[in-house]
């Protein structure tokens, strides 16, 4: 029976951040339905999905070296609260001249939390040593990002156990800004027994320019859960023609705090479309900075918000909406490597697909390349022809693109593959 251990830095119950777990998520459910024995080390970040429960047995470490047990009565927690009353103080601006140092040799997108994860490395490594030491894993896969967590593979790794690097997104790829911490990377692979990464770009500018040998890197993609949508597909939402519904699905700032989806094009786009169709409506799903002000303010414009829901209605949602919206608007190049994991559900729903994000975009080739809608640059005239080009095809009753053959695109197809990285389920077969 294999062991194995996971090491991310967030994992539901101890984080609302579904998004950043579920890739190990869904593969310590494979490791257990193949009979085999997996840990999750992970952060602590607050108690703010007590409603949901894991079978795995989870290790919770906070930023001081302490395990956190999970009490699912307790109420919702933010353990980052006096984080953000010091942030703007004296104490504050001390914290960001060190983070700002730290991530010169990290270069984390987030510089606080480079500087969060490098102490909770330090302050942990005793507490997951001793649960190697303790329980003889086989393997241990460390998530990244953040990418900061493959610095302890070296001081884990033994002769019985072999580690993997996982990488979710690229670390020094496309932010090219800290030659130092080029260096740091390509020494930390060194490391790796094993490289996971989710598509071939990343594969490819690991092996060009960190210098990772073919023989020791996979792909292994990300996907829609068969298990997730099997409850959804059986209740065949049936949506009114009344209105043409455009919906985005996924985490997202309405004050483009965060650039990589900046929705100034769209919702200009949405003011020059609603003009001219009266039946129409543009929904946003998952808003961080949802409240009823900014919910009144939306929606005299004729646009629908909406905070965070469950991931089973937001399968609905795709369900009962006409079109489904994809954005990856940053220009920094990190698109040729980025696929998002809404894309897969997207592809799930079967309902028609508009990217919105530039030519070199991964979301692009996979939208083109499957017939499953339109791509376009994030410019508000083009946004309004691809809004106008799925409104004339609703309008005629051609409303589905390509039927596109699903299973490949699921998590259970990609995770076989995984499973054969991790030897699991072979001594079971």
């Amino acid at each position: 029976m294999r062991r194995i251990l996971i090491i991310t830095w967030s994992m539901i119950p101890y984080t609302d951040n579904w998004g950043s777990c579920q890739r190990m998520f869904y593969l310590a459910d494979m490791i257990q339905q193949k009979k085999g024995l997996v840990d999750i080390v992970c952060a602590y970040e607050g108690v703010k999905n007590s409603s949901c429960k894991k079978e795995e047995n989870v290790y919770a470490f906070d930023v001081k070296g302490n395990r956190i047990e999970m009490n699912y009565n307790s109420p919702k927690t933010d353990v980052y609260k006096n984080f953000k009353k010091i942030k703007n103080s004296k104490i504050g601006i001390v914290i960001l001249t060190i983070a700002k140092i730290v991530n010169v040799f990290l270069n984390d997108s987030n510089e606080y939390r480079g500087l969060k994860v490098y102490v909770w490395s330090k302050k942990n490594y005793k507490n997951i040593k001793n649960l190697v030491q303790k329980n003889h894993y086989d393997t241990i896969v460390i998530s990244g990002p953040p990418h900061a967590l493959f610095l302890i593979g070296k001081k884990l790794k033994t002769k019985n156990t072999t580690v993997i690097f996982d990488y979710r997104d690229p670390w020094n790829t496309w932010r090219r800004n800290s030659p130092i911490s080029e260096m740091i990377e390509k020494k930390v692979l060194r490391n790796a027994d094993t490289i996971v990464c989710t598509n071939s770009n990343m594969k490819n500018s690991l092996m060009k320019r960190m210098g990772v040998n073919e023989r020791k890197i996979y792909v292994v993609g990300n996907g829609y859960s068969k298990l997730r949508w099997k409850n959804v597909w059986k209740k065949k939402i049936n949506k009114t023609r009344e209105k043409f519904i455009i919906s985005y699905i996924g985490s997202i700032n309405l004050d483009n705090y965060a650039s990589f989806r900046n929705c100034d094009s769209i919702e200009r786009a949405y003011e020059v479309f609603r003009d001219r169709h009266s039946n129409v409506e543009l929904e946003f799903v998952g808003v961080n900075d949802y409240n009823d002000k900014l919910k009144k303010e939306y929606r005299k414009r004729g646009i629908r918000i909406r905070g965070k829901v469950s991931v089973e209605e937001s399968l609905e949602i795709m369900m009962g909406s006409d079109v489904l919206m994809l954005m990856h608007t940053v220009d920094d190049g990190s698109g040729k490597y980025i696929i998002s994991a809404k894309l897969y559900d997207y592809i799930a729903s079967g309902k028609p697909v508009i990217g919105i994000g530039h030519s070199y975009d991964l979301h692009k080739e996979i939208i083109e390349k499957n017939g499953i809608g339109i791509f376009c640059e994030n410019d508000s005239e083009q946004i309004v022809d691809a809004f106008e080009s799925m409104y004339q095809r609703w309008i005629s009753g051609e409303e589905s693109f390509k039927k596109l053959e699903k299973e490949n695109f699921s998590r259970e197809f990609q995770n076989e593959i995984y499973a054969d990285i991790l030897k699991v389920g072979i001594e079971n077969a």
